[in-house]
């Protein structure tokens, strides 16, 4: 998963988020969730500007989206570069 981040895996998986398509932003999410555990790519999500997309996929009319969307966004706060 660390491996996906050195590889500048984050910004095509938050360009996913941007698409009007809820299979894209539902994968994007779901893949994202799994590697906002780790602190490396915590900060190359929140570097990336991924806040704001995460915050705006909290409207999304899919359920599943909204839920990673916010998991997500707790996994970024309980990192102290991004708090």
């Amino acid at each position: 998963e660390i491996k996906i981040m050195e590889e500048g895996g984050i910004p095509p998986l938050l360009a996913l988020l941007r698409y009007n398509s809820e299979s894209f932003q539902r994968q994007g999410t779901i893949t994202l969730r799994n590697l906002s555990v780790h602190d490396e790519n915590k900060i190359k999500i929140v570097q990336e500007g991924g806040v704001p997309l995460l915050v705006s996929l909290l409207r999304s009319p899919d359920k599943l989206i909204q839920q990673h969307s916010c998991g997500i966004l707790r996994n970024l706060s309980v990192h102290a570069d991004n708090c």
